[in-house]
């Protein structure tokens, strides 16, 4: 019978051969890591969250992917400069706590540039170790990202399975797992019966020191631990083995662009080109209204904080509306004639630019409330999100214009500055001299120093002693003073108890604050 081979296409050509492919499996090896996973899932579960223990989640970060670092370049690992920029965006988002301090767990904005944008970036750069990356910013970078979350599952099994065969070790392997089970299982049984023994006196003197309650809180944290293990490994097992090659190479990045563009022109046209009929509209008859924010005068009958808030979130929800639409228009939308083209790239023009119109206004609203009253968390990072948006929506429209230009490569590229620059900046301290400046030079009446005391804590102790020492205000050095001592007297408090004195605890905040604070007080007993 006669076979027919197809000759080969250029897509061909980008496909991995068999000698890009890495061997399955890391062997013995996979047990080393998969112990490692453990250690530092465990150690994580110590010290969680990770905004009580500053300190401690930036040495755990830097270890982490330094022991992977090491451990790729063992295993073939060949970085690349986009390892380098993840190894550094990760470390930076470790660093937050460490200079800003403690942060609640409940408060949202601490929390997520530091936490939960570490975990992508830590996928990010494993994927990346291994040549599993596009060395792009641009939409594929997506594909990336998306990439090391489906890693993080594909080999969750495999770390069970490397721990309880030794490494996959044919001969012994399974009994060797089987026996160190069967050790863990007898050791847990083993104390806690013999903690519910230990009521009399002369066993206990037989047996070592026993806590009923820390036997529990090691048996908790192993139960979080074991699977967070289980997900690093199974990020740098599958990257190790590449499971998914052909997700970001040229010719799958074009078929999954194309495939998106599914949307008929005309569903999108239209609800566009209604919208902005819309906006019309709406400036001719709010001209006046919103010209005021921009002039910084208030309109007749509203004070500060009811012009500032008056539409706001309106405003920030039509122009998250119009960003979809800028993307459907983009990203969805067949463009199969010339006049389409054209069509939407008018349109998306158009759509940009009124969105920027309300973003300006929006950010002139949130100026103008800040000037009128103090700088808050809330409003400052509000006002960074408007700048972004403002900057992402005239990237749409230069990539509208300029054929070549891509728009995503520089709203990543802008969004990670962003949370770089606010990570470093310390914004707690920013605040604080903002407030304390705009007071003592006259240009705000009232401060709020409960605020610096309870929202921003130690950060704000040095500009606190600033606002004592420059105020003629009796009262007002009265709060200060109040709230200088309320927050020595927590630190004096903290150093009493062996758990909120631990190394890993500290933070570049408390320890200034600490040191400034011991200062003061010696020169009081000493004056």
């Amino acid at each position: 019978m006669e076979m027919n081979y197809a000759a080969p296409t250029a897509a061909d050509a980008s496909l991995p051969t068999v000698e890009e492919t890495p061997q399955k499996g890391l062997g013995k090896a996979g047990l080393v890591f998969a112990l490692f996973a453990l250690i530092a899932a465990y150690l994580y579960t110590c010290i969680f969250p990770a905004g009580s223990s500053p300190l401690g989640f930036f040495v755990l970060a830097v270890s982490l992917y330094a022991a992977t670092f090491v451990f790729a370049l063992i295993k073939g690992a060949r970085p690349t400069v986009h390892t380098l920029l993840a190894v550094i965006f990760g470390i930076v988002m470790a660093l937050y706590y460490l200079l800003n301090g403690e942060s609640d767990l409940y408060y949202t904005v601490d929390l997520f540039p530091a936490f939960l944008l570490s975990l992508p970036c830590y996928a990010y750069f494993v994927v990346s170790l291994f040549g599993n990356h596009s060395r792009s910013f641009g939409g594929r970078f997506i594909l990336d990202i998306a990439k090391g979350v489906a890693y993080a599952f594909m080999s969750f099994i495999r770390f069970f399975v490397d721990i309880f065969t030794f490494g996959g070790e044919k001969k012994g392997g399974k009994k060797i797992g089987l026996l160190l089970l069967g050790i863990a299982v007898a050791l847990i049984f083993v104390l806690i019966v013999g903690s519910l023994l230990s009521y009399d006196a002369n066993f206990k003197k037989m047996l070592p020191e026993i806590n009923i309650d820390t036997i529990g809180e090691t048996i908790l944290k192993l139960t979080f631990a074991i699977p967070i293990a289980a997900l690093i490994y199974s990020l740098f097992s599958s990257s190790y083995e590449k499971k998914l090659p052909l997700l970001s190479t040229e010719a799958t990045a074009e078929k999954v662009e194309n495939g998106m563009k599914f949307l008929p022109a005309v569903i999108a046209v239209i609800p566009a080109a209604a919208l902005l009929v819309l906006y019309l509209m709406f400036f001719i008859s709010q001209w006046a209204y919103y010209m005021s924010a921009f002039t910084h005068k208030l309109p007749e009958g509203y004070s500060f904080a009811e012009y500032a808030r008056e539409g706001f979130f309106q405003l920030c929800a039509v122009a998250c509306i119009n960003g979809i639409l800028v993307a459907v228009l983009r990203c969805l939308t067949k463009r199969r004639t010339k006049a389409e083209c054209v069509a939407c790239d008018v349109l998306t023009i158009l759509l940009a630019i009124s969105t920027l119109v309300l973003i300006a206004t929006a950010l002139s609203k949130m100026l103008l409330y800040i000037d009128a009253y103090d700088l808050t968390r809330d409003r400052l990072v509000v006002t960074l999100i408007l700048v972004f948006l403002a900057i992402a929506f005239i990237a749409v429209i230069l990539a509208a214009l300029i054929k070549k230009m891509k728009a995503t490569p520089v709203i990543i590229v802008t969004a990670a500055v962003f949370v770089l620059v606010y990570a470093l900046c310390r914004p707690g301290r920013l605040i604080a001299k903002y407030n304390v400046d705009a007071y003592l030079n006259g240009k705000h009446e009232n401060i709020d120093v409960m605020y610096l005391q309870n929202e921003i804590g130690y950060a704000a102790v040095p500009e606190l002693l600033r606002l004592y020492e420059g105020t003629d205000d009796s009262e007002l050095r009265e709060k200060t003073d109040d709230s200088l001592d309320f927050i020595a007297t927590k630190l004096r408090v903290y150093r009493g108890m062996e758990e909120y004195n631990k190394w890993y605890r500290m933070s570049i905040p408390r320890s200034q604050a600490d040191k400034l604070l011991s200062d003061r007080i010696e020169k009081q007993l000493n004056g």
